[in-house]
């Protein structure tokens, strides 16, 4: 049956008499498309067509709901194996644009690629602060740096992104005089947002001081641990990478 036209049927039912039954769509021509439609009223509501693109490996199939048009793809399967679920170009195996919900995950290996933002510095060597006067801590090594967001010559975090964040800061003063008040802060964006004020009650032990802060922040914020001491001369930061560190993580990304 060679048909050029139109064929009306109520239900087309494929049989093989010995064997596998198929139905095959051929195009005449490597540039054209095998299409499916789903009408209903008259209106076309649905699509699957095959595209095909130079070779069999850059083809795709695509599923269409609500109408024809390329806006109305739901889920696109490239020659590759890139499965996109909301996207037209998959770059992954499976690449889902929007919200996933997922009762159950496997991994066999795992490797986390995406917004993973943490870090934790600390000061190798001694740093020397000065009286009366706010210094700011340079944690001049890293544990890690997941984003390298901590920049370990200024002592500054950049916010890569919106979201919610969370630092800490600890730091080991040189003995300090009886009743020498000390104080760390943690500023963002040049702006004063912890403080913790210590006084120092024996002069026979070094001195620490430590402060945390979950904070808000927009794209490109910067934070920072200040020091600041009245002993009257300066004073060493001991370099040691369990007692003077500073660290946060990103929490939670928002709009």
């Amino acid at each position: 049956l060679d048909v050029a036209g139109t064929i009306r049927t109520r239900v087309l039912r494929v049989v093989s008499t010995s064997g596998d039954a198929s139905m095959e769509l051929d195009a005449l021509a490597t540039s054209d498309v095998g299409i499916f439609n789903f009408k209903a009223g008259g209106a076309h509501q649905g699509r699957m067509t095959y595209t095909h693109n130079a070779t069999a490996l850059n083809g795709s199939i695509d599923f269409r709901i609500g109408g024809v048009a390329t806006g109305n793809i739901k889920l696109k399967v490239q020659g590759n194996g890139n499965v996109g679920v909301g996207t037209n170009s998959p770059s992954e195996l499976l690449h889902v644009n929007g919200t996933a919900k997922v009762q159950n995950v496997k991994f066999d290996d795992f490797t986390f690629i995406g917004d993973l933002v943490t870090f934790s510095a600390y000061r190798s060597t001694n740093q020397s602060i000065a009286s009366t006067t706010d210094v700011k801590l340079i944690s001049d090594s890293e544990h890690y740096d997941y984003g390298n967001d901590y920049d370990v010559s200024t002592g500054v975090f950049t916010a890569p992104f919106n979201g919610i964040y969370t630092f800490h800061y600890q730091a080991l003063f040189d003995v300090l005089p009886d009743q020498t008040v000390t104080q760390g802060k943690i500023v963002k964006n040049g702006n004063v947002v912890m403080s913790m004020v210590q006084e120092v009650t024996s002069s026979s032990f070094n001195h620490t001081i430590q402060g945390s802060k979950t904070l808000l922040l927009s794209t490109n914020d910067t934070i920072q641990v200040d020091l600041y001491h009245d002993n009257g001369s300066p004073v060493n930061i001991l370099g040691t990478a369990i007692q003077t560190f500073f660290e946060g993580s990103l929490i939670r990304q928002v709009p």
